[in-house]
């Protein structure tokens, strides 16, 4: 018997409902995914006809931003990356007596065991349109992030790939590091030296890709 919170009854019939609309008929799931070990919120797949359903569940009061950002940086990579990505159903995202749930049109999937050659190189030219493709600045001016469930600033700098590398990621880090009482003073002295020679070890600078802040870990 299924015992997860996005097979409870009010919560599927949420799932059922945002999927009925994204199809234009009834649908229903028939079965259920624990895809909880492979990310850190809650997740699985709500099997159906004639596609399934990927839901995500966040529990938390921030749920529905986190989520739409998820959904605007999955529009991102199709913009500008060039690369397909898994369909939002209806608009994405719905509240449910469980909390905000992310609704994406489940992708079919092949076993690493049981993928062909053709299937691993696909995957492989996916991975360098996607790397190929290239941006102004490193951060993006659009919208800001989450790793997990800490925010993100992903303003540009104009500092090159260190200084936004030192501003936006490892500073930030650090700064909640020693607030949260975990990091010793000296050793964020030590953090901060280092922090500020980056441009120095970091070497030359580069072209930035198109969607450096898609690439931190948002809510998987």
């Amino acid at each position: 018997m299924v015992t997860h919170p996005l097979w409870e009854p009010g919560v599927r019939a949420v799932v059922e409902r945002a999927a009925s609309g994204h199809r234009g008929r009834p649908w229903s799931a028939t079965g259920f995914t624990d895809l909880d070990e492979r990310a850190s919120h809650r997740c699985g797949i709500l099997h159906g006809t004639p596609f399934s359903v990927f839901a995500k569940l966040d529990g938390s009061a921030g749920g529905a931003d986190r989520f739409g950002v998820e959904l605007r940086g999955h529009r991102l990579l199709r913009e500008r990356g060039g690369v397909r990505t898994p369909l939002p159903v209806g608009p994405g995202t719905a509240g449910s007596p469980a909390g905000t749930l992310l609704l994406l049109e489940a992708l079919p999937e092949v076993p690493a065991q049981r993928r062909t050659p053709e299937q691993w190189r696909a995957i492989g030219r996916t991975l360098a349109i996607l790397h190929s493709a290239r941006g102004d600045r490193f951060g993006l001016a659009e919208f800001d992030g989450y790793f997990g469930p800490l925010a993100q600033d992903n303003r540009p700098t104009g500092t090159g790939w260190a200084g936004f590398y030192a501003q936006r990621r490892l500073l930030p880090r650090l700064r909640d590091a020693v607030a949260s009482g975990n990091l010793p003073a000296e050793l964020a002295t030590g953090v901060e030296r280092l922090a500020a020679d980056l441009p120095r070890c970091a070497g030359p600078s580069r072209s930035p890709p198109c969607c450096t802040a898609t690439r931190s870990r948002t809510t998987s």
